[in-house]
């Protein structure tokens, strides 16, 4: 039996007859049975807002009753958002005052008891200025969220989301560069393993669909720099994040910049965060989208 073979497009799907630099097919197209087998590429166009919602279906004409489909869940992550919190008072402070206003890690960030494990100050998931244990380092913690389509993603069926950063950054002593990088994600990714205890994700989605990733950028805690009391180090972060699924992106790029000076001291606590009406009022703690 010769017939012919009708294709129907759900408005998630975009079709291809190629991978790369192939014609869009329409839905409704039909493929004559001497051009079949065919092969097509298929390619998510619109988030799918439930499992398994985005169909293809192939119909036989002439054939009542004789149809197969393919079902899609077209995976995309946005709404990326960075939190921050403000300049601590003074380095090392114990007095829960000083934290008063900081942020802290979501509740629903699986990853907020790994970020108290591995912190000596503040005693609670605070973001902001704190005292990474596995270095150590001085790092200001911030949190990144996104929200995944859709809202109630199988993570067994999709093992492999992930979230990615790649990382440029500068130390200065005074106005001279000391330490300089840049990592990319082949080199940093931040994975469901993780290359290292500062970096944490959940990438399991929330009931909201959010999942996270929290990092601590910043300087060595000892004095490798050579600073003399009064010195100030600068230490200046650009981060871009994106979501990954295996090897294809499924967001848009979020870019953003952690920056904040410290002065060293002689005296414990031996540095000091330059604030509004310090010696260095322009370059206080912050976080921002890069332009």
């Amino acid at each position: 039996m010769n017939k012919n073979v009708k294709i129907t497009i759900s408005g998630k799907l975009k079709v291809y007859t190629a991978g790369t630099g192939g014609t869009q097919v329409s839905t409704g197209t039909t493929f004559s049975y001497a051009n079949l087998p065919t092969n097509l590429w298929v390619e998510g166009s619109t988030a799918s807002s439930k499992m398994a919602d985005a169909n293809l279906v192939v119909n036989i004409e002439g054939a009542g009753g004789s149809r197969d489909k393919v079902k899609f869940t077209v995976l995309w992550v946005d709404s990326f958002n960075r939190r921050f919190a403000d300049a601590t008072p003074q380095y090392g402070s114990v007095n829960a005052a000083d934290y008063a206003g900081d942020d802290v890690v979501s509740d629903d960030n699986d990853k907020k008891q790994d970020h108290n494990d591995q912190h000596t100050y503040p005693d609670l998931a605070h973001l902001g200025l704190n005292k990474d244990m596995t270095g150590p380092h001085m790092g200001w913690m911030f949190e990144v969220e996104a929200v995944v389509h859709p809202n109630n993603l199988d993570p067994s069926k999709f093992p492999d989301l992930s979230l990615e950063q790649d990382i440029e950054y500068k130390n200065y002593k005074g106005t001279n560069v000391v330490d300089s990088g840049t990592y990319t994600n082949s080199g940093s990714v931040i994975s469901n393993d993780g290359p290292g205890p500062i970096f944490w994700q959940d990438v399991t989605p929330s009931a909201a669909g959010k999942i996270y990733f929290l990092d601590s950028p910043g300087p060595p805690w000892a004095n490798v720099y050579g600073l003399s009391s009064g010195d100030v180090l600068r230490t200046r972060n650009n981060f871009r994040a994106w979501a990954r699924y295996g090897n294809s992106k499924c967001s848009r790029n979020f870019e953003y910049y952690v920056k904040f000076d410290l002065e060293r001291q002689l005296a414990t606590p031996e540095w000091q965060v330059l604030n509004n009406g310090n010696k260095d009022s322009q370059n206080n703690a912050q976080t921002a989208l890069d332009p």
